[in-house]
């Protein structure tokens, strides 16, 4: 440990060598007197052992002599007082040196010196060289991406179900025009097999030409009386979108379900009903509205067959009140899942809830589901903080049953 001798800016030197400087910083340290001279930017230390170092006043002058022969008269307002201090750290070095102990050359010493100068300037360049890789790294990086607010649950090994909702199967109706009777009627039957795979039982549509043009008939069993008007909803409008140049004068639909067997239902529609108005009203609505449509124009099976207005023929029948009663009761469970206030399905944001890092952070968008018929598909979007505080928007995806079971939900990419 060494202390500082003098002013904190140096003694200026009255005279001295001719190599000294204007200015010359002293520090008493354990071994000798360090001795600091600014040569331009370079900066040169210099240890003197206590046996070599003398010093005493003149006229507020301190005069020290070092090595014998290197004088310096420096200006010192407390001349005095600096003696005493320099021959107190001198009588203390020389009481605790032992008397055979050798004293460090000169020489040495400034090789010493010379050493550590170089060191430094290795050491200089080092920390240089760092800074300047730390900052290119800092700056080339690419942007951290934020982490999620919640831990993914496991992965499930089972696979997933294809997605088939009601909102999506007004783009699969229309497909390419058909060019005759043949092709509208694979058209139709593609329809039906789509809308309900794995329910659809059998499917046979017919075709045959009258005076007022090309009349569609189609032969359907379920094994689910529940997807009757969706199957009967979107083989009419499948017909009427893509009948091309076909005139198409009218499409009856027969659906059937062999488990329910008390269950039929019959549909014809006449292309007089069907207006460009009516097919984008249908198109865009839901499987009620379009019961409700054919059964605001219910005909009897008499009048039909007596061939009233054949080719303006709009007619529903079978067990329709059965068939309401179930589709009833069955719209009534699935809302009940979700709430009437924003619209969360309360399992499933239960569930998402227990993993997030901070579930107070847990901020609603949006949800959607998907009508499976066996069970529903729910796809939440919500926002939330993760471990850093930063608000992220994510979206999970669960499959839940009728009854709101929820069983098994994933994170979406």
């Amino acid at each position: 440990m060494r202390e500082v001798f003098g002013p904190i800016l140096g003694f200026k030197v009255l005279e001295g060598p001719r190599d000294s400087a204007g200015r010359i910083s002293m520090y008493s340290c354990k071994t000798g007197l360090e001795t600091q001279i600014l040569h331009g930017l370079r900066v040169e230390k210099v240890i003197v052992p206590w046996e070599e170092v003398s010093a005493f006043a003149e006229n507020n002058a301190l005069v020290i002599t070092v090595q014998g022969e290197r004088r310096h008269v420096v200006e010192a307002k407390h001349a005095a007082r600096y003696v005493a201090t320099l021959s107190d750290a001198k009588e203390k070095y020389l009481a605790d040196t032992s008397p055979t102990s050798e004293a460090v050359k000169p020489q040495d010493q400034t090789m010493i010196n010379a050493d550590a100068r170089v060191m430094s300037r290795v050491m200089r360049v080092w920390a240089v060289a760092v800074i300047g890789i730390a900052l290119l790294f800092l700056y080339t990086r690419p942007p951290a991406k934020a982490p999620p607010v919640a831990t993914p649950p496991p992965a499930q090994s089972t696979p997933v179900p294809p997605v088939i909702s009601a909102p999506q199967h007004a783009m699969v109706l229309e497909q390419t025009p058909a060019r005759n009777s043949k092709d509208l009627a694979r058209i139709i039957e593609e329809i039906v097999q789509a809308t309900a795979p794995g329910i659809v039982q059998s499917v046979g549509v017919m075709t045959f030409e009258e005076q007022g043009g090309l009349v569609v008939g189609a032969e359907v069993a379920l094994s689910d009386a529940n997807s009757a008007w969706l199957i009967a909803r979107n083989a009419v409008l499948g017909a009427y979108l893509n009948k091309g140049d076909v005139r198409l004068a009218r499409i009856g639909i027969g659906i059937t379900a062999p488990e329910h067997r008390s269950y039929a239902l019959q549909v014809f529609v006449g292309r007089e009903r069907i207006t460009a108005e009516v097919l984008n009203g249908l198109k865009v609505g839901t499987t009620e509205d379009f019961a409700a449509w054919m059964r605001t124009n219910n005909q009897s099976q008499d009048e039909f067959l007596r061939g009233d207005s054949p080719t303006d023929d709009l007619r529903a029948q079978g067990a329709l009140a059965v068939d309401r009663e179930i589709e009833q009761a069955r719209r009534r469970k699935i809302e009940a899942q979700f709430s009437t206030w924003d619209g969360t399905h309360a399992a499933l944001t239960e569930a998402v809830r227990r993993v997030m890092h901070n579930p107070r952070s847990f901020r609603h968008v949006e949800t959607v589901y998907w009508d499976m018929q066996d069970h529903l598909v729910v796809r939440m979007t919500f926002r939330g903080t993760n471990q850093f505080g930063a608000i992220v928007t994510q979206v999970v995806r669960a499959w839940v049953s009728l009854d709101g079971v929820l069983q098994r939900w994933e994170w979406e990419q």
